[in-house]
């Protein structure tokens, strides 16, 4: 029985690290893909929902695009509602007591176990962690110049603080990152984006926002 046991759980782990594989081989070319915005909003949910089961979306494929000097704006803008929607959805739903959990919580059960407060800090601590790094990497994105890309970093950085709290992100021990230094101008004087720096309107993101973020976050 306990070879057995041994077997199936080898099966999980191969299982496990194959979606992983399929995940950060397929979300890039997904993402890259010129597609109506019905088709890449999809998309966006799909990469979403996996990375709360498999975080290598966010820190290994959303991040490090997020980070890059070539990535494309309508790129990063798909990779900013795939980080920050993962974050803050963990966030909603974390264990708030024995065996309660946040928004949107289902009650305890076959599926839905009632798991120790170690096990729930200690995942509370990781989501933190990671919130930090989407943090940083979203943060400059919102005095990006295309202005659809700057609205969806500044909902998301928005969405990020509301559901953290700014002392969540002072002086993160893994980044030393703050909420200033995470792209906000430190000088007020300093100039801000020119209002005719594109010619897109808000009115022609004002629907795949909110469709976006009822969704997402």
């Amino acid at each position: 029985e306990l070879n057995e046991l041994n077997e199936f759980n080898a099966d999980d782990q191969l299982a496990f690290r194959s979606i992983e594989t399929a995940l950060k081989k397929a979300a890039p070319a997904a993402v890259a893909a010129h597609n109506l915005p019905g088709v890449r909003y999809y998309a966006e949910v799909f990469f979403t929902l996996a990375a709360r089961s498999y975080p290598c979306v966010v820190t290994d494929v959303a991040i490090p695009a997020l980070r890059s000097p070539d990535v494309k704006p309508l790129q990063a803008a798909s990779w900013i509602l795939v980080a920050a929607g993962r974050v803050v959805r963990d966030k909603k739903n974390e264990p708030t007591s024995y065996g309660s959990s946040g928004r949107g919580s289902k009650p305890p059960g076959p599926s839905h176990p009632v798991r120790g407060s170690s096990a729930d800090r200690r995942d509370a601590e990781k989501n933190v962690e990671l919130a930090r790094e989407t943090l940083s990497a979203v943060a400059p994105w919102s005095l990006a110049h295309n202005h659809s890309l700057r609205v969806f970093a500044q909902l998301a950085t928005h969405a990020l603080l509301d559901a953290f709290g700014v002392d969540a992100f002072e002086a993160g021990p893994s980044t030393g990152t703050t909420e200033k230094d995470a792209g906000q101008p430190s000088d007020p004087s300093d100039p801000s984006p020119s209002p005719g720096a594109d010619s897109s309107s808000p009115g022609a993101d004002s629907s795949s926002l909110s469709s976006s973020g009822s969704m997402l976050w």
